[in-house]
């Protein structure tokens, strides 16, 4: 990030903890904010949002990570999450935004893109892409067992 001059913004609002293996989860997130990196141009900027929403019912923590890099070709968007699909030449395997998404699925989440909008809290370019991360929160954030914050 310091080579390329790229700015991390971080929104984090405040949210209930999530059952899960820390390592993993950082792993799945590391993956993420790693493509984005990758994305970037030289003094580019990726902005991490961390909140949490209600959606039928049940809380959930929901993580952003968003570019303003090119953005995800439209004939690429059905597989980026196939293991050992890559557009990169000379870096990375095509790995991944698979594990990241197996590991998310594993805690009982999900990992979807779209490109970013308008207006998102990155910036206001058209350009680059929005990985969205939602992981059910602790039904039971008063137990002892298992219950992790956020990663």
């Amino acid at each position: 990030m310091k080579a390329k001059n790229i700015e991390v913004k971080r929104l984090f609002g405040k949210c209930p903890p999530v059952i899960g293996v820390p390592g993993e989860l950082r792993q799945a997130i590391a993956n993420l904010v790693s493509n984005a990196v990758d994305a970037v141009p030289e003094n580019g900027n990726i902005t991490v949002a961390l909140h949490c929403v209600r959606e039928a019912g049940f809380d959930e923590v929901q993580v952003l990570i968003e570019d303003d890099g090119p953005g995800i070709a439209e004939e690429h968007m059905q597989r980026i999450f196939e293991p050992f699909f890559t557009t990169k030449r000379d870096i990375g395997t095509g790995l991944g935004l698979y594990v990241a998404r197996e590991i998310l699925e594993r805690h009982g989440g999900t990992v979807t893109v779209r490109p970013r909008p308008e207006g998102s809290p990155a910036d206001t370019a058209k350009l680059g892409a929005c990985f969205i991360l939602r992981l059910p929160c602790d039904p039971d954030p008063h137990a002892q067992e298992s219950v992790v914050s956020h990663a």
